[in-house]
């Protein structure tokens, strides 16, 4: 049995009803700076699709144009939002694209970016340059459904003849930020994780030291404590952990209790949690130092994922998106002092228990007080 309702695709235009513009997927191609936004798997009507959009744009902090030849507003960006329909009749049920879907997806939004108006193969500094035009903006399932979609894609390339190597350039040149992702992708990417978020206990099962970590602090190896944290997954893939986005409940003693321990602790899965409004302050009740940092974050990177196809968009000379480590160095400014030794101490100890490299973690930030 197919499913109920197809998935649908749309993007924010701040002049439409709601917000809203349906589009088609057979005739929509990208051809400015695009964020595609993949909400969890509840996302199953233009509705939800448009909220993931408003809360990307919302991090971003675009705006409408204020005056003549003003950059970087909202119509410099489309913010595409995809929702996944339904896949039975049950309207509660969680949904998620068909494989024939990330595919005719991936062909229409991103392959059709290798080939000019006459169905030619472009050059290859071309294909990429046009790939260095997306960001991902994902939440939970949506990190899944991006993953499926940047393989589709660079396999469909190959399909076409083309190189290996410049497909994969080309797909590494778009860049992802997930919020409590539920998979990993070899798309270059920040994911954040809240150790307080009940959907993820033992964080990015395909990651080690996330999974590692937070199956330590399920099972209470060490004690949980305040604290903001970012390190080096891989070559692409940076990871952000806090300890909490809104401000923690504690017991007669001052301990942090952890998420597990009663209802009287607030789930933090909701990528809501970490949403600006149009001032560029968090809106989420309650919201921590800590979560301000860890959502300032996330806009920046989103921002400067954005700014870098915007300054590609018409130039002659190509600029390539931020390494992952540059992305970790700005990162680790944003969240200065909320950033605690004992932490990183942590990474540093799992990492060495699994082989990998620790350099990307300063010794002055092992040497933290606090």
């Amino acid at each position: 049995m197919g499913k109920i309702t197809p998935f649908s695709i749309g993007r924010r235009d701040m002049q439409k009803e709601g917000h809203w513009e349906p589009l088609d997927i057979e005739t929509y191609r990208i051809t400015k700076p695009t964020v595609i936004c993949l909400g969890g798997n509840c996302t199953k009507t233009p509705r939800d699709a448009n909220a993931m959009c408003k809360l990307a744009q919302n991090l971003v902090g675009l705006k409408d144009k204020t005056f003549q030849n003003e950059i970087a507003t909202t119509g410099s960006v489309d913010f595409v939002g995809i929702d996944y329909g339904t896949n039975n009749e049950n309207k509660d049920a969680i949904s998620r694209l068909t494989t024939e879907e990330r595919d005719l997806i991936a062909k229409n939004l991103l392959v059709s970016m290798c080939k000019d108006e006459n169905g030619n193969i472009l050059p290859n500094d071309q294909i990429i340059k046009n790939f260095n035009q997306v960001t991902f903006f994902s939440w939970c399932h949506g990190g899944t459904e991006g993953a499926y979609i940047f393989w589709s894609a660079f396999n469909q390339m190959k399909e076409l003849g083309i190189d290996e190597d410049v497909a994969g350039k080309a797909c590494n040149q778009m860049f992802g930020v997930s919020y409590s992702p539920d998979d990993v992708t070899s798309m270059p990417s920040l994911r954040i994780f809240s150790e307080n978020d009940k959907m993820r206990y033992t964080g990015c099962t395909t990651e080690e030291v996330s999974a590692t970590h937070m199956s330590n602090l399920f099972q209470e190896k060490y004690p949980k404590s305040p604290h903001n944290g970012i390190y080096k997954a891989d070559d692409v893939t940076a990871v952000l952990i806090t300890s909490h986005v809104v401000r923690p409940k504690t017991d007669e003693n001052g301990k942090i209790l952890r998420n597990i321990d009663g209802p009287i602790f607030k789930d933090e899965h909701d990528a809501f949690l970490i949403n600006r409004d149009e001032n560029w302050r968090p809106t989420a009740e309650n919201i921590s130092s800590y979560g301000d940092k860890v959502s300032q974050v996330a806009g920046y990177t989103l921002a400067n994922s954005i700014a870098n196809s915007i300054q590609n968009q018409d130039s002659d000379t190509f600029i390539p998106k931020p390494t992952i480590d540059e992305v970790i160095s700005d990162a680790r400014d944003i969240l200065a002092e909320t950033q605690k030794s004992a932490f990183y101490e942590i990474i540093k100890n799992i990492k060495e228990e699994h082989g990998m490299s620790t350099e990307d973690i300063p010794e002055e930030l092992l040497q933290d007080p606090n």
